[in-house]
Formats: structure tokens, sequence, C-alpha cells
């Protein structure tokens, strides 16, 4: 999507015209420049995360309508207008950490003004992981100022957390397969592997030719079933030279890893 400027301003998701008329859907320019970045840098997109749950303050009054938010006392007519409240503070998250509390309102974010639950996401998915935001709190009607340096958003749950094998070494980022996922790349739920979720660039395994969604099921001739047995395979070897089965679109494949 470009403006009249010729200047690129989006990524077209979605185009329709029709009887219902004519509509679409883009993605931010600065959206997609923020992910290309952070695949070029790391390898694959990470997520900010601040370990909250968050819900609307409209009126001076969460309209959940569960009675939760007159339990936690966060509904008192003296808050603002519009602001978000914390439902829920995960345990050992950066909210956790830095001493957040359930029932605390919200009503800035550095210097962004927070008007609903939304405003909280928009802002934090906007940041980088280690980024260090200001949150400003209204507890038991008093307002509080708290740090909390952002993390990284965990995998969803019933999924593992990539494992990396050092830079220096190999350069990729791996997965235990689950039968979801290998359902997903046409395998048998059965399968046993690893499913590589990003490569570094300029790594041995960006020369090698291994890419993401790559499927690794035997590190040298050996099986592996989990992330940590193949980034321990492919940390071994003097000269670090393996030889990989791999699984990529509908067959298979072997992929050399060269000496550094």
């Amino acid at each position: 999507m470009v403006n009249l400027q010729g200047e690129v301003i989006g990524i077209n998701t979605l185009i329709n015209v029709g009887p219902g008329g004519a509509y679409g859907f883009a993605i931010p320019i600065s959206q997609a420049r923020r992910v290309a970045q952070m695949i070029i840098r790391d390898g694959r997109v990470r997520h900010a995360w601040l370990g909250v749950a968050v819900g609307d303050v409209k009126d001076g009054v969460n309209l959940g309508g569960d009675g939760e938010a007159e339990q936690n006392g966060q509904t008192s007519k003296s808050g603002p207008a519009r602001a978000a409240w914390v439902s829920q503070v995960l345990p050992s998250g950066p909210a956790s950490q830095a001493g957040v509390h359930v029932g605390d309102i919200v009503t800035h974010i550095d210097k962004q003004k927070i008007e609903a639950a939304a405003d909280v996401v928009d802002y934090v998915s906007g940041q980088k992981v280690g980024d260090k935001v200001k949150l400003t709190l209204l507890r038991d009607g008093r307002p509080n100022t708290i740090q909390v340096t952002l993390g990284e958003l965990p995998a969803r749950p019933g999924e593992e957390p990539a494992v990396q094998v050092e830079k220096e070494k190999v350069g990729v980022h791996l997965q235990t397969l689950t039968p979801d996922i290998a359902r997903m790349l046409g395998m048998d739920a059965q399968t046993k592997g690893v499913v590589v979720s990003g490569v570094d660039p300029q790594s041995r395994a960006a020369k090698a030719g291994l890419r993401a969604d790559d499927v690794i099921v035997e590190i040298d001739r050996k099986p592996v079933s989990s992330a940590e047995e193949a980034v321990n395979a492919l940390r071994a070897g003097p000269k670090g030279e393996h030889l990989l089965r791999v699984w990529r679109g509908d067959t298979f494949r072997l992929v050399t890893i060269p000496a550094q």
C-alpha cells in the first residue's frame, strides 16, 4: 500500500470488492518494519510482555458485570472516568516482580494516557523486550508509580519456548515437535523431532540452508525427540560438523552443518 507520494505505508492483507462494498485491511509499515528488524536481529519475533490481565474502567466503574472489580475495591467513584484496571497479575511475571497488584488502576504508561485495557495492550506491544516502562497507578485511591522491565511473552500453553543454540556455534532456534505442530506441517502426529523456529543470519545453520519450519528428526544418525536433545547434539563434536535428517515440505533431506 502506497500513498500519493509513492511512499510505502502498509502491507495489504485483505482486499475485497463486491456487492457488499469495497474494503481492505493492511499492516502499518511501522509494524512491518519492526517485525522485519526483529527477525533480522534475533531470527524470530519476540513480543514484549507485562504479565497482567486488564479490564476497562468506564465512568469510574468497571462494567464487567461479574462483581470481581467491586471485590477488588477498584470501582471507587473518586477514580478516573476512563482507565484500565489490573484483574490478574501472573506469578513471576514482570509486573509481579515490580510490585503491581490486582485492583491497581492504570492511568498512564510512561507519558501515554490509558483510557481502556486496549491502550495497555497497544502500548506494550509497541515496545521491545527488556524495555523499562513507568506505570502510573491508583491503589486504594492513592497515586503510585512503578517501573517495570518488560519480559518476553511466553509460549502458549502446551507449547515449549524456543531453545537457542549459541550463535557462535550454530545459530538456530529449536522447539520440541508437538502433535499439533506435526499435523500443521503435514507429518504424522506421532512423529518425534524438533522444529526450527528461527535461524540467525550469517550463522552456520543459515549457510547450510536450514529454514524456519524445517523439522529435524536425526542428528548424526541419532533420533532426537526434544529441543534439549537437539541442542546437546549440536553442541557436541570438536569441529561442530553435523549431519541432519530434515523434513521439509513433503520429503526428507540431508543437511550438513559445516565447520565454522
